[in-house]
C-alpha cells in the first residue's frame, strides 16, 4: 500500500515485469540437463524442442523463453550437444563414422560429415586421426 502507483505510460514494461515475475526462475544447471535429455533421445532420432521441453516438464513456448532469457537457442543447445559427443565418441571409440552418425540422429551419414566438417574445419575420419596421433 505504500509503494506508488505506476503510470500508464510504461504499460508495457510493467506487463513484460509482471510476465517475469509470473515465469519460475530457471533452475541452475537446466541447460545441462537440457542437454542429457537431448543425449538420451538422440539414438531414436533427432528431437524435436517440443519433445524435449515435455521431457523437462514445460510446455514449448515457456522452454523457449527460459532459454532465450539466458540468450541460448534450442536448436542452439541441439547441435552443441551432437558436436560435443560427436567429439567424444570419435576420440574414444573406434565405432564406425555412420553408426555414431546415427547414434547422434543424423539419417544420412554425409549429413553428418557436412555438420561437423562446417564446425570443426575437418573431417570427421580426420578428426580421428588427429586426436588418435597426438595421444
Amino acid at each position: 500500500l505504500q509503494q506508488p502507483i505506476p503510470l500508464q505510460d510504461n504499460g508495457e514494461k510493467l506487463q513484460q515485469e509482471r510476465l517475469d515475475n509470473l515465469m519460475p526462475s530457471m533452475p541452475d544447471g537446466l541447460e545441462n540437463s537440457i542437454k542429457e535429455i537431448i543425449t538420451l533421445l538422440l539414438p531414436d532420432g533427432c528431437p524435436d524442442v517440443h519433445l524435449t521441453a515435455e521431457a523437462v516438464g514445460m510446455s514449448t513456448r515457456t522452454f523457449q523463453r527460459h532459454l532465450g532469457k539466458i540468450g541460448n537457442s534450442y536448436s542452439h543447445l541441439l547441435k552443441q550437444t551432437r558436436m560435443q559427443l560427436a567429439a567424444q565418441r570419435l576420440s574414444d571409440t573406434t565405432i564406425p563414422i555412420n553408426e555414431i552418425a546415427a547414434s547422434l540422429g543424423y539419417r544420412n551419414p554425409a549429413n553428418f560429415t557436412r555438420a561437423f566438417q562446417c564446425k570443426t574445419g575437418v573431417s570427421p575420419q580426420h578428426y580421428r586421426t588427429l586426436v588418435q596421433n597426438s595421444l
